[in-house]
């Protein structure tokens, strides 16, 4: 049910995107939705996606940081301006209920102030709007985390 949008700057990862769901088609055909991929920003959400979808989306994930695939540019990585503008974006498309992850990489650099970023904006979310929570490893500093913020029903 329903469709899915997925942003990258990077071919490389839109490619790679795409061999994953042809390879999921073969085994499934039926099974996945219909797949939208965008060698767009994050940041450009909000205009990427139907109109109609504002308020409707279920789920919103981030995966932030670099490509992790072996020759890539790792120096090419998402930034706290453009992760804020798109989380935005996804709270606006957010149907009561639903949920925005992000997964966070404190331990490349720019990794660790993106984090910070995005624990700040979930923090000052209204609680009457949304919750938040985190999931760490605690022993690990520069492990990866997730941060997660549930839009609330209005009532």
């Amino acid at each position: 049910r329903g469709g899915v949008y997925g942003f990258d700057i990077q071919p490389q990862a839109l490619a790679l995107a795409g061999e994953r769901l042809r390879l999921a088609r073969e085994e499934a055909p039926a099974a996945l939705a219909p797949v939208t991929l965008l060698l767009q920003s994050h940041a450009a959400m909000a205009e990427a996606v139907p109109p109609a979808w504002r308020g409707t989306v279920a789920a919103v994930m981030f995966n932030l940081g670099y490509l992790p695939a072996g020759d890539a540019d790792k120096t090419i990585i998402t930034e706290p301006q453009s992760t804020l503008a798109a989380l935005e974006a996804a709270l606006a498309l957010l149907r009561p209920g639903g949920i925005i992850t992000a997964v966070l990489y404190p331990g490349h650099e720019g990794g660790g102030s993106e984090a910070a970023a995005v624990e700040a904006w979930a923090a000052g979310l209204a609680q009457q709007d949304a919750q938040t929570i985190v999931y760490r490893q605690l022993q690990r500093e520069s492990a990866p985390y997730v941060v997660a913020v549930e839009k609330r029903q209005r009532g």
